[in-house]
């Protein structure tokens, strides 16, 4: 298991139509840095040119199709202000081009196999975890898959974090403190317009390539050093992928490096140099050779890093 790490997009916060461009916080801690929600605003977020200090770290674990923040990007604020602005069940923004679902992590049932800890056992040993997550003194807040009437206004929520990666923790909806926050999920959306000259065509279906990269998701029109993600062109049809419940896992497909199936049973991902020509292929040389993805939203993202490219 893996992990990449990208850095996009950033915090906006906008009263009576003023927006408000908040900095990550270099000292995610109680006392720390951390903005705190001033209870009105619509939390949003979105991408300018330049304001690097600003722009977010995501973390897109192995076998996930979703990025989380690195960190909790507000504090004092609660579950219900949280689901006010969407974040229970997802609103869409687009960043740098590209549409996504932003929400809250999935984090319960307690004790059950979540998002969150799936994250964790993908990035690394439990001291790795604290530095890569942060979490150390401030909780955030979950949620639990189809949140969620059915626990009733002013209901215990699930929080994460705080002692350790893998604590857990309930407190009213209501609650605001300065060591409980908001750690944004992002899921990459479909693309319903593609450039024709853009896209693949792979067992009669038409593909946009992006990848996900160190500076975001990018359009693309071959492979490149990352995650690939398949995004159906479908301008006015139902795609094939459109049919398939998110979370599905599949394998299809297979990478070519210069005309040649690369396994994908390896542990690590094969190290190409510059120049390496890889493309898809539709053609079936074995299982061993088809690329694991997740199904998300109607489009396929790889569950882990087919490549490098050595420098």
């Amino acid at each position: 298991m893996g992990y990449e790490v990208c850095k996009f997009g950033m915090l906006c916060l906008s009263h009576e139509g003023v927006p408000n461009i908040y900095p990550v916080p270099h000292n995610p801690r109680v006392k720390g840095n951390i903005s705190g929600y001033n209870g009105k605003s619509e939390i949003t977020i979105i991408s300018l040119k330049g304001w690097d200090s600003h722009k977010i770290t995501w973390i897109k674990p192995d076998g996930l199709p979703i990025l989380i923040a690195d960190r909790p990007l507000l504090v004092n604020i609660s579950w219900d202000e949280l689901e006010v602005n969407g974040f229970v069940r997802g609103k869409e923004f687009w960043i740098d081009g590209m549409p996504y679902r932003c929400r809250l992590v999935q984090v319960g049932p307690l004790f059950k196999p979540n998002e969150w800890d799936k994250a964790l056992d993908a990035t690394g040993s439990e001291d790795q975890a604290k530095k890569l997550w942060h979490t150390d003194i401030v909780w955030f807040w979950g949620s639990v898959p189809d949140t969620d009437e059915a626990y009733g206004k002013n209901a215990q929520r699930i929080l994460r974090g705080n002692l350790s990666p893998r604590t857990s923790n309930m407190m009213s909806g209501q609650h605001k403190s300065a060591d409980v926050g908001f750690r944004p999920v992002l899921e990459p959306m479909p693309i319903r317009s593609l450039d024709p000259d853009k896209y693949i065509r792979l067992d009669g279906c038409d593909f946009l390539i992006t990848q996900l990269r160190r500076k975001g998701v990018t359009d693309s029109d071959d492979l490149l050093d990352g995650y690939p993600i398949l995004n159906p062109r479908n301008k006015e049809t139902i795609h094939v992928l459109d049919n398939i419940p998110s979370g599905t896992e599949c394998r299809m497909y297979t990478l070519l490096k210069d005309g040649k199936p690369v396994d994908m049973e390896t542990q690590k991902p094969p190290v190409f140099s510059k120049g390496t020509v890889c493309t898809l292929t539709d053609k079936f040389f074995g299982e061993k050779y088809l690329i694991p993805w997740n199904i998300i939203n109607g489009i396929a993202v790889a569950k882990r890093r087919l490549f490098k490219i050595s420098v």
